[in-house]
Parts: C-alpha cells; sequence; structure tokens
C-alpha cells in the first residue's frame, strides 16, 4: 500500500476519527474546493452514502454537468484516481476513470459521466474516493457487511418519529427530535371514524369484538428501533390451513 501526499493526508485526516458503522458520520471537509449550489456543495465524485457491502459492486460515479442548476459547474477529472482509507490514508486501489456511454449526456441528470470501479476492495473500514490530480474527493463511506442495519433501523424509527398521539420524549426520540403529542381530542389520541371502524368490521380485522384501528390506539407508545428490526424479520406461518397472521422468529 502507498502513502498518499501530505497535502491530501492532512485534508483527509482532518476530521476523520474511527468509528463503527452504526455511529453519525464526522466527515466535514468532503466538500473543500466544490463550488456551492442552491442545495449546498454541489458534490462531482458521487458515492452510495449507505456504503457497500464488502462484496458489492462499487462504483464512484465522476460527473460533469451540462443542463440544470448545477450546469455552472464544469469538471472533468483527473487520471488517477485512488481509494483511501480515512484513518490511516492507505491507499487501497489506483486507477482511471472510464468515460461513461462515450461521452454522452444523460437526459436523467443532465450530466456526463465517467465511472470509477473499486469492486475488489473489500477490507472492512471508513474510505474516500480521491482524485489525486484535482484535489478533491467523494465524501466518506463505508464498507462492511452491516451497511444496510443501521439503515434499516432509521427507516423503521421514522415510524415512530411520525406517529401521532404520543409524547416523543428526550430520552426516546432525542433532544433534536422531541415534540408533543399531537391529533388529541380531550386528553385522548383521535379516534378512527365510523367509515374507518365499518371497513375493518367488513374486511374481518377484528379481534375480540374490536377493530384493529382501534386496537392500535392500545399498543405500546414506545416501540424500540431494535423491536421494529426484530418484528421484520417475522415469518409466514407453517401451518397448512389458510393463515393471515405472522408468526415471531427469533432474532438472529
Amino acid at each position: 500500500m502507498r502513502q498518499l501526499p501530505l497535502y491530501l493526508s492532512i485534508l483527509l485526516l482532518h476530521a476523520a476519527s474511527p468509528r463503527r458503522a452504526t455511529e453519525e458520520s464526522s466527515d466535514s471537509t468532503w466538500s473543500q474546493g466544490l463550488t456551492l449550489g442552491v442545495n449546498g456543495p454541489i458534490s462531482v465524485i458521487v458515492v452510495d452514502q449507505f456504503g457497500y457491502p464488502t462484496k458489492a459492486a462499487k462504483i464512484a460515479v465522476i460527473r460533469n454537468p451540462q443542463l440544470g442548476y448545477d450546469s455552472m459547474v464544469h469538471f472533468t477529472p483527473g487520471q488517477n484516481y485512488a481509494v483511501v482509507n480515512r484513518t490511516t490514508s492507505d491507499i487501497l486501489k489506483r486507477g482511471t476513470p472510464t468515460v461513461w456511454n462515450n461521452g454522452a449526456t444523460d437526459t436523467v441528470s443532465g450530466d456526463k459521466a465517467w465511472w470509477f470501479d473499486f469492486s475488489d476492495v473489500t477490507i472492512p473500514g471508513t474510505y474516500t474516493v480521491v482524485d489525486l490530480d484535482k484535489g478533491l474527493r467523494s465524501v466518506e463511506f463505508e464498507i462492511n457487511d452491516l451497511v444496510y442495519r443501521n439503515v434499516l433501523k432509521h427507516a423503521i424509527r421514522m415510524y415512530f418519529y411520525q406517529r401521532a398521539g404520543f409524547e416523543k420524549t428526550v430520552a426516546t426520540a432525542g433532544a433534536d427530535w422531541a415534540d408533543a403529542a399531537s391529533h388529541m381530542r380531550a386528553g385522548r389520541p383521535l379516534m378512527p371514524s365510523p367509515r374507518a371502524w365499518e371497513l375493518d368490521k367488513r374486511l374481518g380485522n377484528v379481534r375480540h369484538g374490536v377493530p384493529l384501528a382501534v386496537r392500535a390506539q392500545a399498543l405500546p407508545r414506545q416501540w424500540s428501533s431494535s423491536l421494529a428490526i426484530e418484528c421484520m424479520s417475522c415469518r409466514r406461518s407453517s401451518s397448512k390451513r389458510p393463515s393471515h397472521h405472522w408468526s415471531r422468529r427469533a432474532p438472529a
């Protein structure tokens, strides 16, 4: 493995620190040298910010905007690209980007593009793709086989944040997302409409004489993300008779 030039090492490590895949990124220097657009810095080296499983295809897209809000940005990649470990500054792969579609402008994105394939980088870690000639880089990303676990956790937790009728406390939602109960009447959550009640009964969505729409109000008020993931690990009952319920399976 080769080492980066000193000026690029300083750029890469300025805000870098070892972290687990479940932690929020501390990358604050990826946008240095980029043009600021109406939506923030305009990326020219684009990667999957969720990360990549170790055996997955991994392709960075280098873009030269031609149409749209960022068409004032013009970028031609250098010949020397590298995948760099953010913690150690080791270069795990060098290469030259490949022009996409003979240099045509993509009609959807409005960009001309190049691809930099680094699928052969499989060692878990935190990385960035660097244009060594132009001194620009991508945002950092993770390579490991659990990259989607945290994505799933936060996607499911979205239902917790959007749920009406109960308070999201600092202890359960965090200071940034805590809020009071909404859609309340006389101190109680608004109940389903008579039409929803009748529809539930007609569809057979009733347990012990109570429609599911009503029973949902009695569910535990604070669901953890780990419980949500466990629920998504459920499987259909193996019973031979027709069944509409799900049986829980022990989490892996």
